[in-house]
């Protein structure tokens, strides 16, 4: 039986690039409870990007009324009306408390196997980005304590979008997991390569603070939005090079290009070392891993799922 078993989707929920952006939430987190309902109860952690939610302030019974007509019309009906509602909550900002929140399908659909979530501990919402980070992570053992970190790099579409990271640190039964969820740069190489550089800044600055134990595993997966070449040419072989293994899956690829964006790198166990100002993480975590794909008819992407079938601590 698997020992820890991630989950990878990004589920296309963007608003103005999915026709049916509103009603797709709700479907693809159906989708993912019938999928993981009979995949037992080990050790699972799932992390869903493009799971967005915006202030909608006055507009929200627009958004509330495209929900209702866009089965019907598609991006006939629901393009004009996201734009007049962003606009009214642009214009009119005072109630601005108004949140149109899709993470709420995710967990009321995924509460029986992932009873453990970050969306109401997480807020990603930036009062000065029309969306949130997309981000929403589910365990099936208890969070112990979680956060956000925005990307202080962004450029072209993605500045009206609060990008960043959500890390988890979770009680698994193989000893203290670090799960880190991230969404990063549609497009810009120099952006992605500096986006890379803060998660290792993180890791290195952070991760020793925060925590007072050694951690066993940490795993970055999400949406990188570049494929496996990409990545070497970018600053991830040095973010990586101390990880026991990155594991790629290179087919097949998502629908919405050519290449692979979505990638699973995994480190085996953490050195807490305090008195320098790095972080050191150890090869000792000996790993066969299990690589699946998971079809889907919803989204753009394939669920990613990778496990951990063996683990041998020196």
């Amino acid at each position: 039986m698997p020992k820890i078993t991630i989950y990878s989707w990004n589920t296309w929920g963007i608003p103005f690039a999915n026709p049916k952006a509103l009603t797709q939430p709700a479907q693809c987190a159906d989708e993912l409870s019938k999928i993981l309902i009979n995949e037992g109860k080990e050790n699972k952690e799932d992390l869903i990007v493009e799971c967005w939610s915006w202030r909608a302030g006055v507009g929200y019974f627009f958004i509330f009324l495209a929900r209702l007509l866009e089965p019907l019309f598609g991006r006939l009906c629901t393009f004009p009306l996201l734009s007049l509602s962003l606009l009214l909550s642009l214009v009119i900002p005072i109630p601005r408390f108004l949140v149109y929140n899709t993470t709420r399908y995710f967990v009321k659909a995924l509460q029986e196997i992932f009873p453990h979530n970050t969306s109401t501990r997480v807020r990603t919402l930036s009062f000065w980005r029309l969306l949130d980070s997309g981000l929403l992570t589910f365990s099936s053992k208890p969070i112990i304590s979680c956060g956000f970190q925005p990307y202080k790099s962004s450029g072209g579409e993605d500045i009206f979008a609060n990008k960043g990271f959500i890390w988890a640190l979770i009680a698994s039964d193989e000893g203290p997991v670090i799960v880190i969820n991230t969404h990063m740069q549609a497009s810009g190489h120099v952006v992605q390569t500096q986006q890379v550089k803060e998660i290792g800044i993180w890791l290195d600055n952070s991760v020793p603070s925060l925590f007072e134990r050694p951690v066993e595993h940490i795993f970055i997966a999400g949406d990188l939005n570049m494929d496996h070449a990409s990545l070497q040419n970018s600053q991830w072989s040095e973010v990586t090079k101390c990880f026991y293994q990155t594991i790629i899956i290179n087919d097949p690829t998502p629908t919405c290009c050519d290449v692979c964006l979505d990638h699973v790198a995994y480190a085996g166990k953490y050195k807490n070392i305090l008195l320098q100002n790095s972080s050191e993480l150890l090869n000792s975590t000996c790993i066969l891993s299990e690589n699946k794909i998971l079809e889907s008819k919803i989204s753009d992407h394939h669920i990613q799922k990778v496990s951990i079938i063996k683990t041998n601590l020196n």
